[in-house]
């Protein structure tokens, strides 16, 4: 079977192709505190691998430089440049056939990636790792305590000569550092802990000047095959180059992929949302009939139906492959989208799913096409406009929320601020998802009694539940009794920790404007402040059988309905209801009203009240 090359995707925040993974492997330190203790030995040792480097003055002659050279990767090959500015600056670029390109780059603080679809995005998880800790190591080939914030250990001496030196990188994560001869040059790298595992071999090193570079890297990760690692290959160095510092910065997206009718810089559309809460706006492709396309702000890649993509014909541009699971996509060439005198593309989009019955649209609009864009959301008026960001001005009175690397903004839960969240305009139930490294580290858990069912018709389990939140607080605004799903993660996620989220229930409840090229969102909150958040009042915490009919999971308080009851129907007025949507959303209804419902007991067919009441 052909091997498949595999795309890192990182959730709420980045989707990273393979070869964009190979390349963040290439980014240099960040700069970390020094360390607080160090052996003798230890000393010794890394002392005697800068020495076989050049020693102190080589090294810091080359201070700055640039590399170019090939990277193999499977059955392809592309060639590279990484450009390197001590103590922290470090870019690289890798570009295929095709002329598309890649960027990852750091300035010691974050660490971003521009990918194929021209996407800019924060890099997390596993991918932090890596950037962390092969970046030392690639980009200047030696190590220095001073500039370091690993937890280094006492190395060992194999039979063989060869030494290693254990390394705990931040978060406990276990690493180790061989070097192969007498001259303690690095041979081998590794890291095998907390859900992250990969390893780098140098097979020599070559002089430039005084001071001696990597020269061929082999990269092995555990969804490569490791027996036919990626190779780079430095065929050219130079030192002493001059580099501006903005070649380090993350790319501002304004003003590019998109244009506007002479004399305009915005456009205002009708906001629509579809059976299942999702926003949607209606775009015309190549001057075909308009569709419904969702606004998904977690989407890093757009999407077109398979049911389109097969009407258009689309000329392909190349594959995409990702991991978590694992796959791959075509990607194609999208001439253009058109909404009123608003104009974007051409862009690359990838086929999405064949559309059912339920789920008509034509696609999906990611951020690689929102962050060019200031979009904003009137979910009261039922609008959505796009604006021109180098002409946008702000006129409400909202708070300014600033973005971080990731797309996300702080809020205050239970009174404290947590790790950021980012805004998800596809995530419908619950409000809110936090998963569990952030539970855990913010001792957010609610007691049992404080669990809640999710919304009707939703299984609970041991790794997935909702409870509500005392308090929460975005910008200036704070709610009570806000539900939230606690998702609990045996381990860290291979490829990135998932994101936690604010999802529309919240959001719809403000005017939103997404200033991705600004880094901001902007908030004002609306008269639906006070509107019940959808969960589940009844107590029965139904659940839809196979038929796809409500059955209560619990007895209801007093008795009535009983857990194995199937709920039927309700009466609305004067008239019965047999629909599970309708059922459903009675159930739902505000603390205190009276719901009728009609349930089958075995043989019996019984008519039952029932008192609504928070949980």
């Amino acid at each position: 079977m052909k091997r498949q090359l595999l795309i890192q995707r990182v959730v709420g925040v980045c989707d990273c192709t393979m070869r964009a993974l190979l390349a963040l492997l290439a980014c240099t330190w960040l700069a970390w505190p020094a360390l607080a203790a160090d052996t003798a030995p230890a000393s010794d040792l890394l002392a005697r691998h800068r020495k076989a480097l050049g020693g102190d003055k080589g090294l810091e002659t080359a201070s700055s430089w640039t590399a170019e050279g090939s990277v193999s990767l499977g059955s392809e090959s592309r060639t590279f440049r990484w450009t390197v500015v001590a103590p922290s600056l470090f870019r690289e670029d890798i570009r295929d056939g095709s002329g598309l390109e890649e960027t990852v780059a750091t300035d010691g603080q974050n660490a971003w990636m521009t990918s194929v679809n021209g996407d800019s995005a924060g890099l997390q998880g596993c991918a932090s790792t890596v950037v962390r800790f092969v970046g030392p190591l690639l980009a200047r080939g030696y190590l220095d305590p001073a500039d370091l914030g690993w937890d280094i250990g006492e190395p060992s001496e194999a039979p063989s000569g060869q030494w290693s030196l254990p390394v705990a990188l931040p978060g406990g994560v276990a690493a180790a550092l061989h070097f192969g001869d007498k001259k303690a040059l690095l041979s081998r790298a590794e890291v095998n802990g907390d859900g992250c595992r990969f390893s780098v071999a140098f097979e020599d090193y070559r002089k430039h000047g005084k001071t001696r570079f990597p020269h061929r890297v082999l990269l092995s990760l555990p969804w490569h095959d490791e027996d036919s690692p990626a190779t780079y290959l430095v065929t050219t160095v130079k030192t002493g180059v001059e580099v501006s510092p903005e070649a380090f910065e993350r790319p501002s997206p304004v003003s590019k992929g998109f244009r506007f009718d002479d004399g305009t810089d915005q456009v205002d559309l009708p906001l629509s949302r579809d059976a299942a809460g999702r926003v949607l706006v209606q775009f015309q492709v190549a001057g075909g009939e308009a569709g419904w396309w969702v606004l998904d702000t977690q989407a890093r890649q757009s999407e077109i139906s398979a049911s389109l993509l097969e009407v258009l014909k689309l000329d392909g541009a190349g594959t995409w492959h990702w991991m978590c699971p694992g796959g791959s996509r075509t990607l194609f060439r999208l001439p253009a989208l058109r909404a009123g005198n608003l104009e974007i593309g051409p862009i690359l989009v990838g086929a999405g799913d064949s559309p059912g019955a339920t789920d008509p649209v034509a696609g999906t609009l990611g951020t690689d096409i929102l962050q060019h864009l200031v979009v904003v959301l009137r979910f009261g008026d039922g609008r959505i406009a796009f604006h021109d960001p180098d002409r946008y001005v702000d006129t409400g009175g909202g708070d300014a929320l600033p973005m971080d690397a990731f797309d996300r903004i702080i809020v205050l839960l239970n009174g404290r601020a947590v790790a950021p969240m980012a805004v998800a305009t596809a995530l419908t139930d619950p409000p809110i998802l936090l998963t569990g490294p952030i539970v855990e580290a913010n001792r957010l858990e609610p007691e049992p009694a404080r669990r809640v069912p999710l919304e009707i018709g939703s299984v609970l389990n041991d790794s997935d539940y909702v409870a509500l939140l005392e308090s929460i607080q975005v910008g200036g605004t704070a709610m009570a009794g806000v539900p939230a799903r606690f998702r609990r993660q045996a381990k860290p996620l291979v490829c990135a920790e998932q994101p936690s989220l604010l999802g529309l229930p919240l959001l719809e409840r403000f005017d939103i404007v997404l200033d991705f090229p600004h880094r901001q969102i902007i908030i004002d909150p609306t008269g639906r402040l006070d509107t019940p958040f959808p969960v589940d009042r009844s107590g029965l915490a139904p659940v839809y059988d196979e038929a796809g009919g409500l059955v209560a999971t619990r007895d209801a308080r007093g008795g009535k309905i009983r857990k194995g009851d199937r709920l039927i129907a309700v009466r609305t007025g004067k008239q019965w209801s047999e629909q599970p949507q309708k059922i459903a959303r009675a159930l739902q209804g505000t603390a205190g009203t009276v719901v009728i419902l009609r349930i089958e007991r075995g043989k019996s067919i019984l008519v039952r009240k029932l008192t609504l009441a928070d949980p």
